[in-house]
């Protein structure tokens, strides 16, 4: 967008500079005014040469991004704006349970939080004495002389009188709760920041709305029309910088608007964990 933008006033400067050439040479302009003219044509064409350059360097960073094997991408390669996401229709309270179910540091909080209050079962199980049942067979000689065999079987059952691992029981305890304490505060800024995203997108785009109506075709032909006024005489060079100037700084801030506008509906999908189509 930005480039067909910084082109537009450099070649209707253009125009205007081979019409102000006519009329000097006509003595209907003086040589201040066709200066003035070339001025500002200058200055514009110095915006086009820097967008240029802009792009050519974006392109190259792409093109490194995506592994191109050149420097730049492939001649044939055509970039369109192609980030024109449509409006949301998702309510905020739709994002917010979108978010909740798919953001991944959530849910890692979550299962953290419940693998600690395992951990607590645990340990308090461990408490409890586990009853030992041996058994085997025995030979045993007498003094006698005699001979004793046979199986023998045994049961114990260790009783923890000083050891009762209280302890580690509320060492678990604590951790569950500190994990259970972590996941409520990710859950929370979760929400906050799918609410504060999600505001910050809607006010942009209304202001993209009431720009645009005013970017529409009205303005163009409206610019269009100072074009042909300035060229037939009827305007002043002034008049006519001050159209081309006004319509340019216009359409750059909306380029400006919707650049911010893609990254808000960026950061929202980034908040919710989800691509939002």
């Amino acid at each position: 967008m930005e480039l067909p933008l910084a082109h537009a006033p450099a070649e209707a400067f253009d125009e205007a500079e081979r019409v102000s050439a006519e009329r000097l040479e006509a003595g209907d302009v003086s040589g201040y005014q066709h200066r003035r003219l070339q001025l500002e044509a200058a200055r514009y064409t110095a915006l086009r040469l820097e967008t240029q350059v802009a792009q050519d360097n974006t392109l190259g960073v792409l093109a490194s991004l995506i592994g191109s094997t050149g420097t730049t991408l492939d001649d044939t390669t055509v970039l369109t704006d192609s980030l024109t996401p449509a409006p949301l229709t998702l309510s905020v309270d739709s994002l917010v349970s979108l978010a909740l179910t798919n953001r991944s540091e959530l849910r890692v909080a979550l299962l953290e939080a419940d693998a600690a209050t395992a951990e607590v079962g645990l340990a308090d199980a461990q408490r409890i004495p586990t009853p030992v049942l041996t058994g085997g067979f025995k030979s045993e000689r007498l003094p006698t002389g005699v001979t004793i065999s046979g199986f023998v079987a045994g049961l114990s059952l260790p009783v923890p009188l000083w050891d009762r691992r209280s302890g580690a029981v509320e060492a678990s305890r604590a951790e569950a709760a500190r994990r259970t304490a972590d996941a409520a505060v990710q859950r929370r800024d979760t929400e906050r920041e799918v609410r504060n995203a999600h505001a910050a997108h809607q006010a942009l785009a209304a202001q993209l709305d009431a720009l645009r109506a005013q970017l529409g075709e009205r303005a163009m032909t409206a610019r269009q029309a100072a074009d042909t006024a300035y060229a037939e005489g009827e305007i002043s060079l002034l008049e006519w910088l001050d159209s081309v100037r006004a319509y340019h700084e216009a359409a750059a801030s909306y380029a400006g608007l919707w650049a911010e506008y893609i990254a808000r509906r960026a950061a929202l999908e980034r908040a919710t964990g989800a691509l939002l189509l």
